[in-house]
C-alpha cells in the first residue's frame, strides 16, 4: 500500500476538524477525539510532498487558517515543505512552459497599449488559434478516439491562446475613452468578440450594442457641437 498524500491528510484533518467542531456534549474518549488526534500526528510527522494545485491550494488555507488561530503552529513545517517540494516538481517537469507562462502574466503588462493595438493583438491571436483549430482537426492529430499527443498539445496551445485573447479584450474593455474621443474602434473589437466567444445570450449581445450605439450618438453630437 502507498504511503498517504499530503493531500490526502489534509482532507482527513479537515473532516475530522469539522467531526469535532460538530459535537455536541463531552468529546473527551469519543472516536472523533480520536481521529482528530490521529489526523494532527499525520499531518505533523509527514514527510509526504503534494503533487496535485488543488492540494497546494488546501495546503496554504490549512497553513493560513493555522497562522491566525495558533502563534507556533506544529502543521507549519510539514505544509511549507510540501508547497516547496510541489513548486520543485512542477519546475522540474515542465520548467520552460511555466517560465513562458509566468512571464506572460507578469510582464505583459496591457494598459498602455491603445485601440489600434488591440486590433493587432485581436488579430494575431485570433489567426494563429484559427490555424491551430485546422491541423488539431486533422488526422494525423488523432481521431474518433480523441486526440493524440500532438493533437493534446496542440489543443492546449489553442486553449492558453483563447484565454491571451480573453484577456486582451478584458484590458480593451476596461480601457478608459477620454471624453470626446471616438469609441467605435473599442465598441466593434467588443462586440466582435463577444460575439465570437462570449457566452451570453444573443438578447445581452444586442443590449450591449444598444448601449454602445449611444455612445456613438453621444460621440457625433458632440463633434457637431465642436465644429459649430
Amino acid at each position: 500500500m502507498s504511503a498517504p498524500r499530503l493531500e490526502d491528510l489534509i482532507e482527513r484533518y479537515r473532516s475530522a476538524e469539522a467531526a469535532v467542531n460538530a459535537f455536541k456534549g463531552d468529546i473527551e474518549g469519543t472516536t472523533e477525539e480520536a481521529e482528530f488526534g490521529a489526523a494532527t500526528d499525520a499531518i505533523t510527522n509527514t514527510t509526504a510532498e503534494l503533487n496535485t494545485y488543488d492540494g497546494m491550494i488546501a495546503a496554504l488555507k490549512l497553513a493560513a487558517d493555522e497562522c491566525e488561530n495558533f502563534h507556533n503552529s506544529e502543521f507549519m513545517m510539514p505544509l511549507l515543505k510540501g508547497m516547496i517540494a510541489y513548486f520543485g516538481n512542477l519546475e522540474r517537469v515542465a520548467g520552460g512552459a511555466v517560465r513562458q507562462v509566468h512571464f506572460l502574466a507578469n510582464t505583459s503588462d496591457l494598459r498602455g497599449v491603445r485601440d489600434t493595438g488591440f486590433v493587432a493583438i485581436y488579430d494575431a491571436i485570433t489567426a494563429c488559434i484559427e490555424t491551430l483549430d485546422g491541423i488539431v482537426n486533422q488526422p494525423r492529430c488523432g481521431g474518433d478516439r480523441g486526440f493524440n499527443p500532438a493533437g493534446d498539445y496542440l489543443a492546449g496551445l489553442s486553449d492558453y491562446l483563447t484565454y491571451e485573447r480573453r484577456r486582451a479584450m478584458e484590458a480593451l474593455e476596461a480601457m478608459h475613452i477620454p471624453r470626446g474621443s471616438d469609441p467605435e474602434t473599442k465598441n466593434a473589437m467588443l462586440l466582435q468578440w463577444m460575439a465570437r466567444d462570449g457566452d451570453m445570450s444573443f438578447a445581452e449581445i444586442a443590449a450591449i450594442a444598444t448601449r454602445m450605439e449611444e455612445e456613438q450618438q453621444s460621440y457625433r453630437a458632440l463633434r457637431g457641437v465642436a465644429r459649430s
